[in-house]
C-alpha cells in the first residue's frame, strides 16, 4: 500500500482504501444476463407482506435457504426423491448430477442474489427441490387421471403449494426442471411433457404448439393468463391486458380476494 506523503494522500491510498472491500467479496453487482429470478421490491411488498410470502414450501433456496419453518417439507422432499426413484434407471441419477453441475454457474446467475452454498450443498439443493416438483406433478395428474391413487396432501395443502409455486422470490429456473424430466423420460413417446404436466390445472388453456422458453412458473403463469383473456371471442381479438402498474396508474384499484379451490381443480 502507498502510504501519505509528506502529510498529503495520495489516489492509490485513496482508492484502495475505499475499494478494498469490493476485491474482497468478489460480487457481481450487475446482475447477469440469465438473472430472472427477484426479490420483490420493498414498497411492493411493504404493501401486503402475505401476497409475497410463501406459506408451505420454499424453491427459491438461495434467497431462503435455511429457514427453519422448512424442515417438514425438506424432509418431503427426501421421501419424493426416494419414491421418484422408482421411475428411473440407477444411472439416471448421475446424469441428473452431471447436468446440474455442468450448468451450475448457468443456474446461480438466475438468482439476483449471489447465494453463499458450496458447490456441492448448492447441486444437492437444486436437484432435490426440482424432483420434488417433477414427483408432485406426476403424483397429482395420476391422482386427476385415476382417483384411486393417493392424492399428494390434503387439499388446503395442495393449495397452499400451488400457490407458492407461483410466488416470485420462490422459483427455480425452469430449463432446469423441464431438462431433468426430458432426462429422465428420454424415449418415451407416450409420456406427457412437462409443459403439460406443468398447466394441467389450466382446463380452459389449449397449448398446442408453444415455442416460447419460460424463465420459471411465474413466467408461466402470467404466459397463460395473458393466452386466455387474448383468445379470439367472436371472431375478434382481445386487446393485450395493460401490466398491473399501468392498470393502477389509471385508475384502477386492486383488490385481494380468496383464494379459491375450484380455480386450481383441489
Amino acid at each position: 500500500m502507498e502510504r501519505e506523503r509528506n502529510g498529503s494522500i495520495t489516489f492509490a491510498s485513496l482508492k484502495e482504501h475505499k475499494e478494498r472491500l469490493v476485491d474482497e467479496e468478489q460480487e457481481n453487482l450487475e446482475p447477469q444476463p440469465e438473472c430472472c429470478i427477484y426479490r420483490v421490491p420493498k414498497a411492493i411488498r411493504k404493501a401486503n407482506e402475505e401476497v409475497y410470502t410463501w406459506e408451505c414450501i420454499n424453491f427459491d433456496r438461495p434467497l431462503h435457504h435455511g429457514k427453519k419453518e422448512l424442515a417438514y417439507m425438506e424432509r418431503q422432499k427426501i421421501r419424493y426423491r426416494r419414491e421418484f426413484s422408482k421411475r428411473i434407471t440407477p444411472e439416471t441419477w448421475q446424469e441428473f448430477v452431471t447436468f446440474i453441475q455442468n450448468h451450475e454457474q448457468r443456474i446461480r446467475n438466475c438468482y439476483e442474489e449471489t447465494s453463499k452454498l458450496e458447490k456441492l450443498e448448492f447441486i444437492t439443493m437444486i436437484l432435490y427441490d426440482a424432483l420434488f416438483i417433477i414427483e408432485l406433478f406426476l403424483r397429482h395428474f395420476e391422482f386427476l387421471m385415476d382417483s384411486s391413487n393417493a392424492a399428494p396432501y390434503n387439499a388446503p395443502l395442495r393449495l397452499d403449494i400451488w400457490l407458492d409455486l407461483v410466488l416470485l422470490e420462490n422459483q427455480l429456473p425452469y430449463f432446469v426442471l423441464e431438462e431433468l424430466y426430458m432426462i429422465a423420460f428420454p424415449s418415451n413417446i407416450n409420456c406427457l411433457s412437462f409443459l403439460y404436466l406443468s398447466c394441467f390445472n389450466d382446463k380452459h388453456i389449449f397449448l398446442g404448439h408453444v415455442d416460447v422458453q419460460f424463465k420459471h412458473f411465474t413466467d408461466l403463469k402470467r404466459y397463460l393468463t395473458t393466452k386466455r383473456f387474448s383468445r379470439p371471442q367472436n371472431g375478434r381479438s382481445t386487446l393485450d391486458i395493460p401490466c398491473a402498474v399501468k392498470l393502477q396508474e389509471s385508475g384502477v384499484r386492486f383488490k385481494l380476494v380468496e383464494r379459491i379451490l375450484s380455480q386450481y381443480n383441489i
